[in-house]
């Protein structure tokens, strides 16, 4: 929905390239290639945990989640009409009561 797919290649591409600039450095200390690269993956541990936890920083996740919520509740509504209809209903005798009790307040003062 906000593009997420393109995000998290880049950000993927960007955390193996700082992988193998540690792995490089290790190498250059002293280690063999094995031994670099395990320790460049201890440092940044798991990349794919790197990119679903940027992705909540980001933001945007909440209107995912939203948009997520919306098109269940249509389903849900979509399969029993009539408790649709009694829902909407409900919510609107609520709102009309609620807006018909404030104006009543305003017409004794």
């Amino acid at each position: 929905m906000f593009d997420w797919g393109r995000r998290r290649k880049q950000l993927l591409e960007e955390i193996e390239e700082h992988i193998a600039m540690e792995t490089q450095d290790n190498m250059d200390a002293g280690m063999s290639a094995d031994e670099a690269r395990r320790a460049a993956r201890t440092k940044f541990g798991n990349p794919m945990t790197a990119a679903e936890n940027s992705r909540e920083v980001w933001g945007g996740v909440w209107m995912e989640r939203l948009a997520q919520d919306v098109r269940y509740a249509v389903r849900q509504l979509r399969r029993n009409p009539g408790f649709a209809l009694t829902a909407v209903a409900v919510f609107a005798l609520g709102l009309f009561a609620s807006l018909s009790a404030g104006d009543g307040d305003d017409a004794r003062r």
